[in-house]
């Protein structure tokens, strides 16, 4: 089945992720789906992966890794893709015979936009995480990256999944060199408050046309919860 048929499948399971943490009322059954969800959604995206790493000749470029962490993130629960993110991706273009270019996704993000990476042949490798978190599923899934000597990250979100991500490349590579790029590398605790309040009001909208209206459990100068908050 073709990965683009489980689209509307995973980004039900996106809105349901905000519904869940701003106590919308979810049904308990719902709740109960969510993990078996995901991992029918891990399963898509491994195959896709697959098939489509296993397609393009493999590289021995060991010197310099580029880790694009959740890069969709934002464009997907936003609308809109940040000029650092775009500057990431430019950089994976441009280096792409110098530098050995690595996505780091969640089955979601894979699914509704990632995948398409791919198929231009963006990346050499793909790290699939926990959802919303910068955890990979596996660490072994590191291995094939060890031989660098130098590891730029960039990606969603500064703070939270872009973080943890390079916390657990620290631990799994503790003999080279990590940094983050911070021209790479979306911080989107910077938006002012009205900003903040339309981003969130964006990524809620499916949920409000089904008239299910939240309870007040935050104050507004609080408001503010990307995807990625929980790791």
């Amino acid at each position: 089945m073709a990965i683009q048929e489980y689209v509307s499948e995973a980004r039900r399971l996106n809105e349901l992720e905000f519904e869940i943490y701003f106590g919308f009322p979810v049904d308990e059954k719902e709740k109960g789906e969510f993990e078996a969800c995901y991992d029918k959604l891990v399963e898509v995206a491994k195959q896709h992966i697959e098939q489509h790493i296993r397609s393009r000749p493999q590289r021995s470029k060991g010197y310099i890794n580029i880790w694009a962490v959740h890069p969709s993130s934002e464009e997907i629960d936003n609308g809109k893709r940040p000029k650092q993110i775009r500057k990431l991706l430019n950089s994976v273009r441009k280096d792409r015979n110098e530098c050995r270019s690595i996505l780091v996704s969640d089955a979601v993000d894979y699914i509704i936009n990632d995948y398409r990476f791919l198929k231009e042949g963006l990346f050499d490798g793909v790290v699939l995480t926990e959802y919303n978190e910068g955890k990979p599923l596996a660490l072994s899934d590191l291995d094939p990256f060890k031989d660098a000597e130098l590891n730029l990250i960039g990606g969603c979100y500064v703070g939270m999944c872009l973080d943890t991500f390079a916390e657990v490349l620290r631990e799994a590579f503790p003999d080279t060199k990590i940094k983050i790029i911070k021209k790479w590398s979306y911080d989107p605790r910077k938006l002012t408050l009205e900003e903040k309040f339309y981003r969130i009001i964006y990524s809620l909208a499916p949920s409000l046309l089904r008239n299910k209206l939240p309870e007040p459990r935050i104050l507004p100068e609080e408001i503010f919860v990307p995807r990625g908050t929980f790791g």
